[in-house]
């Protein structure tokens, strides 16, 4: 994957459900925000005050068919591949602090 592509999966867009941001790329930096501005309050188990919200990241991937993985008849993630999501996300935050 090259940067470019990163890129582009970093303004991919989240799920309809998701109330924290529109992207890949505003979520984590909402995630930042939250830790910068109010660090003894930050929950890294739960930034968004639930546990599951790396869903909210891995649910993009799949549905762009970056990672395979099935959906249930309501549209949630089923089954996929967390670690290939993680290193996908990892490749996204590792860009994000790259120079200009």
């Amino acid at each position: 994957m090259s940067d470019y592509d990163i890129e582009k999966i970093l303004d991919l867009p989240l799920s309809p459900y998701s109330v924290v941001s529109t992207t890949i790329r505003g979520y984590l930096g909402e995630i930042l925000y939250k830790f910068w501005t109010s660090p003894e309050n930050f929950d890294p188990i739960r930034p968004f005050g639930y546990k599951e919200w790396e869903y909210d990241l891995h649910y993009p991937l799949v549905r762009a068919g970056l990672v395979q993985g099935s959906f249930t008849h309501y549209g949630d993630l089923d089954v996929y591949d967390v670690h290939a999501c993680n290193v996908i996300i990892t490749r996204c935050i590792t860009q994000m602090r790259k120079k200009p």
